[in-house]
């Protein structure tokens, strides 16, 4: 996972003993870590959490709101995809008031509202392992490396 909050780069480091790292981009240091219990696939911000899409130890995955202070998990969102038998959200991307969540197997782009309400399904020709906003577009990346930029209109 990988995201921007706007003044530093987070990412998770699965080698590195599942860390949460911060890092200051005019630096290059690493300025804050936190160890987690659970591997993460995509991370997203939301202008004062992180999203992280965890793979929970027990088999099933669940889309978490962490504090950027702690890492910490401050609530939990249910994981629309496992109505598919899918068991994690591989991208998320986050703006005002929606995550959208993707699969690796699975062609819906899902929303979700901030309390992890469905709030929409798009469908697409692609599934998608990444996801960021750029704008009013959506950039998904599939798991063949292909980027595909959608405009998305409210």
């Amino acid at each position: 996972g990988l995201t921007w909050d706007g003044t530093s780069l987070w990412l998770y480091l699965e080698a590195h003993d599942r860390k949460l790292v911060r890092i200051d981009p005019a630096t290059g240091l690493r300025t804050q870590e936190h160890l987690l219990t659970e591997s993460v696939e995509a991370l997203a911000w939301t202008g004062t959490h992180l999203v992280s899409s965890a793979i929970k130890q027990r088999g099933w995955g669940y889309i978490e709101r962490r504090a950027p202070s702690t890492g910490a998990s401050v609530s939990v969102l249910p994981n629309p995809f496992i109505q598919w038998s899918s068991h994690r959200a591989s991208g998320i991307a986050y703006r005002a008031g929606e995550t959208w969540l993707s699969d690796s197997w699975v062609k819906d782009l899902v929303i979700v509202d901030d309390e992890g309400t469905h709030i929409g399904v798009v469908r697409d020709d692609h599934s998608f392992r990444h996801l960021a906003f750029m704008g009013d577009r959506l950039v998904g990346v599939t798991s063949e490396s292909q980027v595909h930029i959608l405009r998305i209109e409210p």
